[in-house]
Order: C-alpha cells, then sequence, then structure tokens
C-alpha cells in the first residue's frame, strides 16, 4: 500500500511539473487569453481574461504575482494549478487544440476551475483569480 502512494504522488509530480514531451510545446510561450464573442453585426469582439506564460513546467499570471503554478499538457487536456499558502486552484481546459480562428494559435474548454482552500482559512487572491474563468465557456489563447 506504501508503495501505491509513493507511484501515485510520483505520477501526480510528474503531471503537475510537465514532464511529458507535450508540455514542452508550450515552455517559453506567452498567451493572452480571451472569450471570443460575436456581435449582433457579425464582428468579433474579445473579453480578455488574464496572461499565461509557461516556462519548463511552471506557469506564471501578472493576476496573481505570488501564487505558483504548475501545468501539464496531455493530448487534449491542459492542467493548470495555482497554489499560494494553503490555497490551490484547479484549472482543466478540455479540447486543448490548434485554434480555427485566424487571430489565435490555440482554441479549449474551460471544464473545470475548483478552488480549493483549508476550511480554517478564507480564500483570498487565488479566488479572485477562480472568478475569470467560468465553467463551459470557450476561450483562445492568442500569442503574445
Amino acid at each position: 500500500m506504501k508503495n501505491l502512494a509513493i507511484i501515485l504522488t510520483l505520477l501526480a509530480s510528474c503531471l503537475l511539473t510537465g514532464c511529458g514531451n507535450e508540455a514542452d510545446e508550450l515552455s517559453g510561450r506567452s498567451f493572452n487569453l480571451i472569450y471570443p464573442t460575436t456581435l449582433p453585426s457579425g464582428q468579433s469582439n474579445h473579453q480578455g481574461l488574464t496572461v499565461l506564460t509557461f516556462k519548463e513546467g511552471t506557469v506564471e499570471t501578472p493576476y496573481m504575482k505570488d501564487a505558483e503554478g504548475k501545468y501539464a499538457l496531455e493530448e487534449d487536456e491542459l492542467k493548470v494549478v495555482f497554489q499560494e499558502d494553503s490555497q490551490k486552484l484547479n484549472i482543466i481546459f478540455e479540447d486543448f487544440d490548434a485554434s480555427t480562428k485566424n487571430y489565435s494559435t490555440y482554441s479549449a474548454i474551460i471544464e473545470q476551475a475548483e478552488l480549493k482552500t483549508s476550511s480554517d482559512q478564507k480564500a483570498r487572491g487565488l479566488s479572485k483569480l477562480k472568478q475569470i474563468f467560468k465553467v463551459d465557456f470557450p476561450v483562445e489563447f492568442l500569442e503574445r
């Protein structure tokens, strides 16, 4: 049983540090995340969310300077985890793939945006970041 716990811990660590080859696809790149919308006139309009900068298994956002972020990209799912003190924000983007839109590099759908915090601490900084990620909404990744 102890060996199983060690194996699962190593596997989880590998996933969150971006040890897979596909995670390198994002490493060294920075993206504006937007909600794409179409106006009644048919013109595109973009609601900016945040910026994500990927670096060798870690991810940063100017929205949260003190939060440590990690990511993993597996096939068509991008998992991003930000941690600050005893808070953890898990964001999962499903259907992560090259975008069909000419202004965007990747597109995805927000599958999950879950904030975990210890019961004795109020959610602070990461709760603000969580609020911008709306589950089941499509997002576009515009390379900076």
